[in-house]
């Protein structure tokens, strides 16, 4: 079963083009939002929320699942490498 990410990047960051591209590359279906065009940094930080999660201090900001079916709260760059690589 291939892994789900749904990520919140913003405009020039290398670390969520790397992540979006390692994602895609070990086959995981990756869905991408911007700050601040796709979604604001109050919806961001209330869906960081609800799974418990600590306010982000960088981007990306990856989820498990989908957009519409979010299963949980992974982190940012280095935690989500972790979880792809896991």
């Amino acid at each position: 079963m291939s892994k789900s990410f749904y990520v919140v990047s913003k405009d020039n960051c290398p670390q969520c083009e790397r992540f979006i591209s390692e994602a895609r590359a070990a086959g995981a279906e990756v869905e991408v939002d911007k700050i601040g065009s796709d979604i604001q940094m109050s919806e961001l930080l209330n869906k960081v929320s609800q799974f418990g999660g600590s306010a982000p201090r960088s981007a990306p900001v990856v989820f498990a699942g989908t957009k519409d079916n979010t299963t949980g709260y992974i982190g940012e760059y280095v935690a989500a490498k972790q979880y792809l690589n896991s």
